[in-house]
């Protein structure tokens, strides 16, 4: 009898391994089209818990953890989680899309995206390690920079 009861639980035991493997770890990325209004498109699967654009400092070179000298320019999050999870209609620079709403700068308008400046747009890097871009300006368009 306890070679049944064995062999039930690691039965039991394997069925909740396999189950688990097959969950989908969140996996945010988001994209740059090419496009002439400044847009970020998303894919993957998860949640969005914010979306920011940071313009960095000149000697930050597309750090993924930034420096002081950093500037948040806009910050919206999703008012429910539903508004948040994937997949997401793409957001365009300072427009903020239905269901979400702006934390930075605390009313108005986000500053003009300036040619030349190093940016970096997406999730909060910590919880999805490759759900921002870096970007820049140039010519009038969203450029990604590797």
């Amino acid at each position: 009898m306890k070679s049944v009861g064995l062999i039930v639980t690691r039965y039991f035991l394997l069925m909740v391994m396999l189950s688990l493997s097959s969950c989908d770890e969140a996996d945010v990325r988001i994209s740059i089209p090419d496009e002439a209004v400044p847009r970020f498109a998303f894919k993957g699967n998860g949640y969005l818990d914010f979306f920011a654009v940071t313009e960095l400092a000149p000697e930050n070179n597309g750090s993924v953890t930034g420096t002081p000298k950093d500037r948040m320019i806009w910050q919206i999050f999703p008012e429910t989680t539903e508004n948040g999870t994937l997949p997401l209609s793409p957001i365009d620079y300072g427009k903020v899309p239905a269901g979400f709403v702006q934390r930075v700068p605390e009313s108005g308008a986000p500053p003009p995206l300036v040619e030349g400046k190093l940016y970096r747009a997406g999730a909060p890097p910590i919880i999805h390690p490759r759900g921002f871009v870096h970007f820049m300006v140039k010519n009038g368009r969203l450029m990604v920079v590797e």
